[in-house]
């Protein structure tokens, strides 16, 4: 199966898509139902201090084992 999931801004590709394979048994069109961002923000470190660990630390502890 073919699949098009169109962006609700272009309405007008959907209809396109929809003409040209209306009589395709395998191919399917539909649009996008998703809105806004799905995803939540994660924070973005400038260094990895910044993270609450450190490279040093890291090599610090390893060695400690």
């Amino acid at each position: 199966m073919l699949l098009f999931v169109v962006a609700r801004s272009r309405l007008d590709r959907y209809e396109e898509l929809r003409r040209q394979f209306h009589d395709w048994r395998d191919v399917r069109i539909v649009l996008d139902r998703r809105e806004g961002e799905r995803r939540t923000p994660q924070p973005i470190f400038a260094d990895s201090t910044d993270a609450g660990w450190s490279a040093a630390g890291l090599i610090l502890g390893l060695t400690r084992s």
